[in-house]
């Protein structure tokens, strides 16, 4: 990170609901209250070193909510921060080790900085589990639509920005059909204050649009020229188009003059 001085600590980092992020499209945070997530596993202590400047300092928090602050003599790029937990039951802490790297992977693996847990990176490709899928670059760099045929009535879907996971889910998406299934990485979506939903706005409007466009052209068109095709995945797009998850899809104006591909 850019790293922060005394005035950024004192006003920003130990002030809830203050954030200079609101406005720039290159953060996603803007409420405030993401380092405060670094308590919900209880810590004993969490310990941040960061620098900017001339200044270097270390603020060492308390789970009660008070603070100390050091002045650093030592060198330092960025911030680096550690959360203190002893856990002396080797089980207890094999389990919280398992569970905080499914957090990590969950709402991170997607994202555009490397993330490493235990030394091991937890990145993954961005794509989609399905028999047919379409890729649609959107308007800024990196961010793309990914909308595929669902395999099943419990197919995935998702909104992302900047690879960090707003919002997840599998099973029909409640505005759109329900042989779509898709993974959405828009800068401009954003999470709502409770981080368990995305932000109805326009944004999110724009992104559905998209989605539906792309399910309605060029998903079908290319549903039904792999039917046409020798590709190994036909049996899978025959099945798909064949379950209850694509009913109504054939008989969409797109597909009609080329049902002949379903007749063997």
């Amino acid at each position: 990170g850019e790293g922060m001085d005394r005035a950024v600590i004192e006003s920003k980092l130990l002030r809830m609901f203050a954030s200079d992020k609101e406005g720039d499209a290159t953060k996603i945070g803007k409420f405030g209250i993401g380092f405060k997530s670094v308590f919900a596993i209880r810590p004993e202590t969490v310990v941040v070193d960061t620098a900017r400047g001339a200044e270097a300092w270390r603020v060492v928090l308390a789970p009660n909510g008070t603070w100390k602050l050091f002045h650093l003599e030592e060198p330092l790029e960025g911030t680096r921060i550690r959360v203190i937990k002893r856990e002396p039951d080797a089980a207890a802490r094999a389990r919280w080790v398992s569970e905080s790297r499914a957090t990590v992977v969950r709402w991170c693996r997607y994202a555009d900085a490397e993330i490493r847990f235990g030394g091991a990176s937890i990145r993954e490709p961005f794509s989609l589990d399905a028999p047919v899928t379409v890729r649609l670059p959107l308007s800024a760099p990196k961010d793309e639509l990914l909308v595929g045929l669902a395999a099943s009535v419990g197919a995935p879907w998702g909104f992302y920005n900047k690879g960090l996971t707003l919002l997840e889910g599998a099973g029909p998406f409640p505005e759109l059909p329900p042989w779509v299934c898709f993974r959405a990485r828009d800068g401009a979506l954003e999470h709502t204050l409770t981080r368990d939903n995305v932000i109805r706005d326009d944004a999110f409007l724009r992104v559905m649009e998209q989605i539906v466009e792309a399910a309605r052209g060029p998903l079908i068109d290319a549903a039904l020229a792999a039917l046409e095709g020798e590709d190994g995945q036909r049996d899978a797009i025959a099945r798909a188009l064949a379950g209850p998850a694509a009913e109504g899809l054939l008989m969409r104006p797109a597909s009609r003059g080329r049902r002949h591909v379903l007749r063997d």
